[in-house]
């Protein structure tokens, strides 16, 4: 599953949107990629870690790329999510699902078995 995080320790997570380059890696952000480019890796699986309008947008740009599974995992209820409500409501329609009240707190990436991303 790809994830969008801060740290993007890893191939297959990445900024969600930054200016610069992702530490490690030769990727600017996702949206930054997809905007200028018009393409960017996706799987068929993808976690976006946060509420704001940056992660539903993320998380829609996904579904529309082709994404299987796209599931935004933010930390507060939903009362509490800084992304505007009527961006809230068309994700779910498009089918991202929203995992309120869970942060994650270790990132497991599958090589050829499954390996500690910290």
């Amino acid at each position: 599953m790809p994830c969008f995080w801060p740290w993007a320790p890893t191939k297959g997570c990445h900024w969600a949107f930054r200016a610069k380059i992702c530490p490690g890696s030769a990727r600017g952000g996702f949206l930054r990629e997809l905007n200028l480019n018009g393409e960017t890796e996706t799987g068929t699986q993808v976690g976006i870690i946060g509420g704001g309008n940056v992660a539903i947008d993320v998380a829609r740009s996904a579904v529309r790329m082709g994404a299987e599974n796209v599931t935004i995992i933010y930390r507060r209820t939903r009362q509490e999510m800084p992304a505007w409500e009527e961006e809230i409501r068309a994700a779910e329609e498009e089918g991202v699902v929203i995992t309120y009240l869970a942060a994650p707190r270790r990132f497991w990436k599958r090589t050829a078995g499954w390996r500690d991303c910290g």
